[in-house]
């Protein structure tokens, strides 16, 4: 059976947009049935997450500093500190420049990375479904499902915003979790053993 000729379940009706993102966070089995039934539109989804993303990527710009993230990253991998001290003298500048540069632009171009990134993952995981396990999933559908799946993710990043708007260090920001929480967010890096 083609997915648009799925018969609607006694009872269900199709949620709008903003229902289908509420029930991601409340009751993900009516919004994912909601795209098994053909309503494959992701877009909302991926807005709320490119408008997260530069909630962050403005609060990083305003309250920590591309320049003070790049030292941060470099500071954070020992190899990298020590290849650093041991280089020629402009090296560091240059390291800190094309660090800087590579994040802000990362942070920069989000919306067409996440869409790249998730046509790619929607492409083998349509394969797999289809080929591996004999499934009948859309590819449509597999790249809806995985822009709602991937919405909770939102709140990390609000969460980091908020973090850093509420007045953390610059030196201590950790790109890697830009989130505190737990308690190893609070230990410095360079001094706790990564175990720990």
């Amino acid at each position: 059976m083609n997915e648009t000729e799925v018969p609607s379940v006694a009872g269900a009706t199709a949620l709008s947009q903003w229902q289908r993102v509420a029930c991601t966070f409340t009751a993900p089995s009516k919004t994912f049935e909601d795209i098994k039934r053909g309503k494959r539109s992701w877009w909302l989804p991926f807005v709320i997450t490119i408008v997260a993303g530069y909630i962050l990527f403005a609060a990083i710009t305003f309250k920590v500093g591309w320049g003070q993230v790049a030292d941060n990253v470099l500071r954070s991998d020992a190899k990298t500190e020590e290849k650093l001290a041991n280089a020629p003298a402009g090296a560091r500048e240059t390291a800190l420049k094309y660090t800087q540069y590579s994040i802000e632009g990362g942070f920069a171009a989000a919306p067409l990375l996440v869409l790249a990134f998730v046509a790619l993952g929607s492409l083998g995981l349509w394969g797999t479904i289809n080929f591996v396990f004999g499934g009948k999933a859309t590819y449509g559908s597999v790249f809806a499902v995985w822009f709602f799946a991937d919405l909770p993710r939102i709140i990390k990043s609000l969460l980091g915003a908020v973090a850093i708007f509420a007045g953390g260090a610059p030196e201590s920001f950790n790109l890697q979790n830009f989130a505190p929480t737990s308690v190893g967010a609070f230990l410095s890096q360079q001094e706790t053993a990564k175990a720990l």
